[in-house]
């Protein structure tokens, strides 16, 4: 199966791009983009292709991928039988390592940030304790605008830093 690049649409009142999904399914096409993708999954379940791993997502599952890193959530069949239009809910949060400045991530006080964005080569999976917190995070992201918007943003990288349960996902 080959990749297609997919492209985000840029927006120039935001730093990084938030998505919500709701619908039947989850868009099923395997894909790459060049930004960085945080997802959170809600609702749904099915089969995630990312890199060379094949695994299963379900709800409050969280992963972040790495620019280029061809990957697909294809929902199990019976999102494809349901009508419903919101069987399937995720929020994706998409940004470049220079959506910030130049060398924003190159800050002391970025270090551990700049550390899990480093280790994301081959997508990283997210478990633990933690995981409500980082849902809670990427809901909140949506009623937030502006700075408090920005803020909250760094507030989720930083709660993903800190989560000390996770693994890559592809080699």
């Amino acid at each position: 199966m080959k990749a297609v690049l997919f492209k985000n649409p840029s927006s120039l009142s935001s730093s990084f791009l938030l998505q919500e999904d709701h619908a039947p399914h989850f868009y099923d096409i395997l894909h790459y983009h060049p930004e960085y993708q945080i997802t959170a999954i809600y609702k749904s379940e099915g089969t995630l292709f990312a890199g060379d791993r094949i695994d299963r997502f379900q709800p409050g599952d969280v992963f972040l991928f790495n620019p280029n890193l061809p990957h697909v959530f294809r929902n199990d069949q019976i999102y494809y039988n349901i009508k419903e239009e919101e069987a399937a809910h995720g929020i994706s949060a998409y940004f470049n390592a220079d959506s910030f400045g130049k060398h924003f991530l190159d800050l002391p006080e970025m270090h551990d940030i700049n550390q899990l964005i480093s280790k994301s080569d081959g997508g990283i999976r997210f478990k633990g304790a933690n995981l409500e917190q980082i849902q809670t995070a990427m809901l909140q992201l949506k009623t937030q605008r502006g700075l408090d918007r920005l803020m909250a943003f760094f507030g989720l990288l930083r709660e993903l830093s800190l989560s000390y349960e996770h693994h890559r996902i592809s080699g």
